[in-house]
């Protein structure tokens, strides 16, 4: 019984010794020719490179626009040890991987045996380069520099493995590069170079199918997450969030916004942004129009994706005028369709270039068919509460949709702090326009009026008729100075209102009361604002009309 177990001792330590040998030559595994070079006893440290600088040859791996997804797996150290054994092996300083854009036709660095350093996007001579170039773009053909010994060696890389890692690149290069010389010769190098140039194809293709796979079931479980969320009761906007919060968990974006479209009137509007949104970023009730990116996959209902976004970075309307595309890497636009009526968008983004790709599309449709059949109840509702809430005639917020609106900024105020405003205003002399002209004109005149005060006021604010001629407006975090600026505005936009009315030109002013309330005042001073600006409001009216005036 010793005897066995000593003899099954020795066997595994014998094979321990064996994986580890076979894993420490794995890296400079034989080229497949009839008199390959033994150079296992010529790894030493490459002339003109101090020792340090092979500590730094196994840094964590150097990718730096592959998907996040490859740069988080442990696998992503094999492929830079198969550059800094390359290096080691022949001598050279550092092995790198460089590829071609499409879009600039400039070569970029993508991996390296080094820690990267922005300086290698500078790296070699115009004659390099275009060693580099040229042998980017020949199968099977091994390219050299000059000197005796060669200081710099490429081979062309497989574009289809690349392409994995960059989807802008046309060519691939492996590139060798010793300031000193390579210690292999050229005859021996060539087919170093070739089996290198294979190995390393396979290991970017190996790679990115594990980083793929890893993705997607992570995706998968953000998917899964978010369908049971859109099933939990909440309140009405809660689908909103969750819906943005799970296309983030889906997609593998870091940002995201949801915009709801209306068909007839051929404009959208920005319902959600999630917090780390980056600038500029739209309000909330932002108009989207039908001539922005937004508004186009709106009207055609065909969801867009831009791997590599940042050609669209400040050039492109991404919602409306003054909006466009923030500075991002990846964008996606994914149509909300509930059955054949699209609901909206929620418009996706990273920001790293590739992050997003066509593979995860399939993830993110299904979520948005999730998410369309969950908003489709809630927006209806959300419809006929903004019936109920708002005046038929002029088309502003009614009198109780105006009062919660007084109480809630209130108690906004008051935990968030600073201060808001109220600005009442009443149309000057507005009987004699019934008097003189009928009803229908005075109806005219309140929608004119209505529509001024609705063009200058923001999407945040609430402007509401509570009343006759009586018209309100909810100045979020204002201090007086900026109502007062804004009320005065609305004053001079209203005394030019041309009234057209059968053939008859109408001319209206208003008079109008700012009142102002800091946070922490109390319910006795939320109580008073109105009270105060009505009477600033009748102070105007009683000192001449056509004027602003603040609370005392």
């Amino acid at each position: 019984m010793f005897q066995f177990l000593l003899g099954a001792f020795v066997a595994a330590a014998v094979m321990i010794g064996w994986r580890r040998r076979a894993r420490r030559a794995e890296g400079r595994a034989v080229p497949p020719i009839d008199r390959a070079p033994d150079r296992t006893a010529e790894r030493r440290t490459p002339r003109g490179v101090r020792a340090s600088t092979l500590i730094a040859l196994r840094d964590p791996v150097s990718i730096r626009d592959a998907p996040p997804g490859l740069r988080d797996l442990p696998m992503g150290e094999v492929l830079h040890g198969l550059l800094s054994d390359c290096a080691v092996l022949h001598g050279a300083e550092h092995a790198m991987l460089w590829s071609r854009r499409r879009t600039t036709g400039r070569f970029v660095l993508e991996a390296s045996s080094l820690t990267w350093n922005p300086a290698l996007d500078e790296w070699g001579t115009p004659q390099q380069r275009a060693i580099v170039e040229f042998a980017a773009n020949e199968v099977g053909i091994v390219s050299f520099d000059d000197a005796a010994p060669p200081t710099l060696a490429a081979v062309r890389v497989a574009l289809e493995a690349v392409g994995n890692l960059v989807e802008d690149a046309d060519a691939a290069a492996l590139v060798l590069h010793a300031p000193h010389g390579l210690t292999t010769p050229k005859v021996e190098l060539k087919p170093w170079m070739l089996r290198h140039s294979a190995r390393l194809s396979q290991m970017i293709e190996l790679q990115q199918t594990h980083g793929a796979l890893s993705r997607q079931n992570r995706r998968l479980r953000g998917l899964f997450r978010s369908a049971e969320d859109l099933e939990r009761p909440g309140a009405d906007d809660a689908p909103e969030q969750r819906i943005i919060d799970g296309m983030l968990d889906a997609s593998g974006a870091s940002f995201a916004a949801l915009v709801r479209w209306d068909a007839e009137a051929r404009q959208g509007r920005v319902r959600r942004v999630t917090a780390n949104y980056p600038d500029p970023k739209p309000e909330i009730d932002a108009i989207v129009t039908a001539e922005s990116l937004v508004g186009g996959v709106c009207r055609d209902g065909v969801r867009q994706l831009w791997s590599d976004a940042r050609v669209l970075v400040g050039q492109e309307l991404l919602y409306g005028p003054g909006l466009p595309v923030p500075p991002v890497g990846s964008l996606a636009i994914q149509p909300l369709i509930r059955k054949t009526t699209l609901l909206g968008v929620v418009v996706v983004g990273a920001t790293e270039p590739n992050a997003l790709r066509k593979s995860d599309l399939k993830t993110i449709g299904l979520m948005g068919t999730l998410a369309a059949s969950a908003l489709e109840a809630v927006w209806e509702i959300d419809s006929v509460k903004t019936v109920a809430m708002t005046d038929p005639l002029t088309g502003l917020w009614n009198r109780r949709y105006f009062d919660e609106s007084l109480a809630r900024e209130g108690l906004e105020t008051d935990r968030d702090g600073g201060s808001f405003a109220l600005v009442i205003t009443d149309i000057d002399h507005f009987k004699s326009v019934n008097d003189t002209h009928g009803h229908e004109a005075g109806d005219a005149v309140l929608r004119a009026v209505a529509g001024a005060l609705r063009d200058l006021v923001r999407t945040t604010d609430v402007c509401a008729r509570i009343g006759g001629e009586e018209m309100c407006i909810v100045l979020r975090q204002t201090e007086m100075e900026g109502a007062m600026e804004l009320a005065e505005r609305l004053r001079q936009s209203i005394e030019a209102l041309a009234v057209r009315f059968q053939g008859k030109e109408l001319r209206v002013t208003a008079s109008f009361g700012v009142a102002t309330y800091a946070a922490q005042g109390g319910d006795v001073l939320r109580a008073r604002l109105f009270k105060d600006a009505d009477k600033a409001l009748y102070r105007a009216k009683a000192g001449g009309r056509n004027q602003v005036l603040s609370a005392r």
